[in-house]
């Protein structure tokens, strides 16, 4: 059996990887993402699709290896002066030869050309990875010029007032969304004339973290571009162990922040049904960690994302080779030798890859607590970084909201401003946190959704000190016929508060609340005392809601059960150092042998991936978890019969639920009788196999006794699935 044979029809799994097609890395996902368009992307392309993988091709959106470009052989003029420029002369770079371009006009038609090659050669779908433009680099020529054409005025630095450092952060945007905008555009035009079916992806991180670290980047408007059909949302250990303050402790909250950063994206994928796959990162771009950091911080990423279940697409190998075959110490400190991934590291990714393919349930079912709160954000929370008056640098002024929140079970629903299209875009927020503190909105218009969402008997806190300098950029709301100091002031005057409201009170309007509460945002990351502050405050507020005092709840952890897939987070820092305890019959998807366990116990701190065997049904065999790709599967009464491949060089182990006892279990490589290593529980009703991994793949056969029950439990399992199949 080859694996051309195994051509998938779906899409759930991605692999990311810039080399042609090598056994070793061969993990069986459903499409690759082949990287750059240099180095004979036709070719690279061809091996993937013969392994049996759909193609999809990606590029820098601003950067790459576009020395073409730049010295003139595209368009016979040269274009260093647009390599983004900081004010000491330096330029913005990935590496000594790879640098973040201004995506000005004569960039964007090189750019149509690298998409027109990647679309001949027969790729679904083009990726633009990464549109970026740092808060440092407003100083190139070509940004100069950009500033000129858009604001009609010579160019203003950045450093000299809050108002031109907000316009260069706008400004920014504009290009980036511009580009995108003509590029989709074309690549789409250019696939119809040509009778393709062409996917357009943009890849970038969070607005949270392009904000934490001083980017601008289209933001939450990547999901407006046009002929955009999906986003790649690229949360990365890297991005996602950026240290945070909470509880006056500066350090890295991996979890926490990963769930805000994918909460982001989940958010954008529900208000415009863009497809969205997570991006997750087993060994990430910084090289000087350890296999145990690796692992440690993947798995709070993977929980993480597995916290949306509106979210099913993955993409689960960033680069394959440095996952299966870079080289890394074992334990910091007590070692300086590097070793290739642990086995059991191994394993446990390519289990998981199988998993994620199968993530998609409607049967969900949550443990955590008080749902229905929401923080605002905005994409200028981009405009207000760099001097001469940046805000926070630790971006406590969203962290120092959020964290008091999912440390006590709670998981805020990130929605941006630029999202709210009408008050149905807030329809699962009951009480929603604001502040212009470290934002502003660009369009008043919103402010009369958010007092219609309000008087419809939402809560809104705002909280504010009202000290931000960029209340005093040049903006709608001290422009014409407007003379407010704050933005806020507007908002306040719809509602009826007039224009300075006592802080520190609450307000009837309508059928809902305003409450007001003076002071910075980041402040609630400072103590623990503020962080109390912050949960009582809400905790008041939910007494105006119908029954909110019997369902506001706090605990420290979350649970969620996506079929037969549990997943569990238990958080330090919390209201309780009790552990979460669990009963029933589990497999430990995060453990390489695939363990049986009747009770679980999770600690502060730690998380949990379970396939839970009470939830499936237990007259029909299935396959639990597998260290391969499973393919060809055929599931008749009394045998189940599939094939399973994985890269070269891994060992695979199987777990398959059977209800009785194996008659009989063949297996074949190359049409030649395979022996696999075997074990039965007969108690549990659990199959084990394990074998070497190969990338033809082996064809297995598992003939079993069909179990019979009586009669009237039969009934009865008809009964009780109807029953779930009405809820």
């Amino acid at each position: 059996m080859t694996k051309k044979a195994t051509q998938k029809s779906g899409s759930r799994t991605y692999l990311l990887v810039g080399q042609s097609y090598d056994d070793r890395i061969d993990i069986g996902t459903d499409v690759a993402i082949i990287f750059g368009h240099t180095g004979n992307f036709s070719h690279r392309a061809e091996k993937w699709r013969e392994a049996g993988y759909r193609i999809h091709f990606m590029t820098g959106a601003n950067y790459g290896s576009y020395d073409d470009y730049l010295t003139g052989k595209f368009d016979g003029k040269k274009h260093f002066n647009e390599r983004q420029q900081k004010a000491d002369g330096s330029r913005a770079e990935r590496s000594p030869s790879v640098f973040y371009l201004v995506p000005s006009e004569a960039y964007i038609e090189y750019l149509k050309s690298v998409l027109t090659v990647a679309i001949d050669a027969g790729t679904e779908a083009i990726y633009l990875a990464e549109p970026e433009y740092s808060a440092e680099t407003s100083y190139s020529t070509a940004f100069k010029s950009a500033w000129r054409k858009y604001y009609s005025e010579p160019w203003t630095d950045p450093w000299s007032s809050v108002d031109a450092r907000y316009r260069s952060g706008k400004l920014k945007k504009s290009l980036l969304i511009r580009m995108l905008n003509e590029v989709f555009e074309y690549a789409g035009s250019y696939a119809q004339s040509n009778n393709r079916k062409l996917t357009c992806y943009i890849t970038g991180h969070s607005l949270i973290n392009y904000a934490h670290w001083g980017i601008v980047s289209p933001g939450a408007a990547m999901s407006e571009i046009r002929g955009c059909d999906g986003i790649l949302a690229e949360v990365t250990t890297a991005t996602a162990r950026t240290p945070n303050i909470y509880n006056g402790i500066r350090r890295e909250r991996t979890f926490e922040t990963a769930l805000m950063e994918y909460g982001f994206f989940a958010n954008l994928a529900k208000s415009s049904n863009k497809n969205v796959i997570f991006s997750l990162d087993p060994v990430e771009d910084y090289q000087e960690h350890t296999w145990e950091d690796y692992k440690r911080n993947f798995e709070d990423t993977l929980v993480a994302a597995l916290m949306y279940p509106e979210v099913f697409h993955y993409l689960v190998a960033p680069w394959p080779r440095r996952i299966l075959q870079s080289l890394h110490s074992l334990e910091s400190g007590l070692s300086d030798v590097k070793v290739p991934i642990p086995e059991g590291y191994a394993t446990e990714l390519l289990v998981l890859n199988y998993v994620l393919k199968n993530m998609k349930h409607d049967n969900i079912s949550w443990k955590r607590g008080f749902p229905g709160i929401g923080i605002l954000v905005s994409d200028t929370m981009m405009f207000q970084r760099g001097g001469p008056s940046s805000t926070e640098e630790d971006l406590s002024f969203f962290y120092g909201i959020a964290l008091p929140l999912i440390k006590y079970g709670i998981i805020p629903q990130v929605k941006t401003f630029e999202q709210i299209a009408s008050v149905r875009s807030l329809d699962d927020v009951r009480i929603l946190l604001v502040s212009y503190s470290f934002m502003k909105p660009e369009d008043p218009q919103k402010h009369e959704l958010l007092a219609e969402w309000i008087k419809s008997g939402r809560i809104l806190i705002y909280i504010d000190d009202l000290k931000d300098p960029f209340n005093k950029i040049n903006a709608w709301w001290n422009t014409g016929a407007h003379r407010y100091d704050s933005p806020v002031q507007h908002l306040f005057e719809l509602l009826g508060l007039g224009t300075t409201p006592d802080f520190d009170d609450v307000y009837f309007v309508g059928r809902g609340r305003v409450f007001l509460k003076k002071a910075n945002p980041c402040d609630f990351a400072r103590s623990i005392r503020a962080g109390n502050e912050l949960r009582t405050l809400i905790g008041d507020s939910v007494q105006f809601l119908k029954q909110g005092r019997r369902k506001f709840k706090l605990q420290n952890y979350l649970l969620l059960q996506r079929g037969p897939i549990l997943i569990a987070s238990v958080m330090d820092e919390s209201v309780s150092l009790k552990p979460l305890r669990l009963r029933g019959k589990f497999i430990d998807l995060l453990n390489p042998d695939l363990a049986y366990h009747k009770r679980i116990e999770r600690l502060p701190g730690e998380r949990a991936l379970l396939f839970n065997l009470a939830k499936i049904d237990r007259l029909i065999p299935r396959i639990i978890a597998s260290a391969s790709s499973i393919q060809l599967i055929e599931n008749i009464p009394g045998c189940l019969t599939f094939q399973s491949s994985g890269p070269s060089g891994t060992r695979c182990i199987t777990k398959i639920f059977v209800p009785k006892k194996p008659l009989l279990i063949e297996a074949f490589y190359n049409d030649q009788p395979y022996e696999l290593r075997l074990n039965y529980e007969r108690l549990k009703h659990v199959l084990t196999m394990r074998h070497e991994n190969y990338p033809e793949g082996i064809r297995i056969t598992v003939k079993y006794k069909i179990p019979h029950y009586p009669r009237i439990i039969q009934h009865l399992r008809n009964w009780l699935g109807k029953k779930r199949n009405l809820r």
